[in-house]
């Protein structure tokens, strides 16, 4: 089959038609709101203009080591949150909310595990150069998705996922930065809004949730 990019947008395009009143509100609820609240709440590591590399190294090895936990539980919000978006897309019978949820939940363990051995791929890749780093990217753009949709385990959904993707890599490397430009922009517009006040909408985010 002769896939092109435009057939991938039409299809996500479509599917959003389809469920955009449900979509709107999961993807508010566990993309944006994770990481408006890492921008509001995790201070940045504030480097003076004379610094050397080395002291560069440390501040950020020493910020990442005081806020891998925090990072950690973004990516879980995360991918749960894509989870029960692929349930409520893939799923034939049409889930529920409530059943998308439960979907997600019961596949965790397998999108954790998955998102790891991505992860090693992508480094792997990375570490040859940045060419093939970028190309596992779109190599790796179905295996979440057959994750949920065939109910396969960690290894057999990256299996599967990159047989899919063979011969078409770069098609979908181009997709995979088209949907990461969505969530780089919308950091930086979760990133613009923090600055604002960041203690008055920190202060007010508390008291509605204690």
């Amino acid at each position: 089959m002769n896939l092109r990019l435009s057939d991938i947008f039409g299809g996500a395009m479509a599917y959003w038609r389809r469920d955009k009143a449900v979509l709107l509100p999961v993807s508010g609820l566990f993309f944006f709101l994770p990481v408006l609240a890492f921008q509001l709440f995790i201070t940045r590591p504030e480097l003076p203009a004379t610094a050397t590399n080395e002291q560069v190294m440390e501040t950020m090895i020493a910020w990442f080591s005081g806020n891998v936990h925090w990072m950690f539980l973004e990516r879980l919000v995360t991918l749960f949150g894509a989870g029960v978006v692929l349930a409520l897309l893939l799923d034939p019978t049409r889930p529920t909310l409530r059943d998308a949820l439960g979907q997600a939940a019961r596949r965790m363990p397998v999108l954790i595990a998955i998102w790891l051995v991505v992860t090693l791929l992508f480094l792997g890749g990375w570490m040859l150069f940045f060419v093939p780093g970028l190309y596992v990217l779109g190599r790796v753009f179905l295996v979440y998705a057959v994750g949920m949709a065939e109910r396969r385990g960690p290894i057999d959904s990256v299996a599967r996922g990159l047989a899919l993707s063979r011969g078409r890599g770069w098609l979908f490397l181009l997709a995979a930065m088209v949907f990461y430009a969505g969530g780089f922009l919308l950091s930086a517009v979760a990133g613009g809004i923090a600055p604002l006040d960041r203690s008055t909408m920190a202060g007010e985010i508390l008291g509605m949730v204690s």
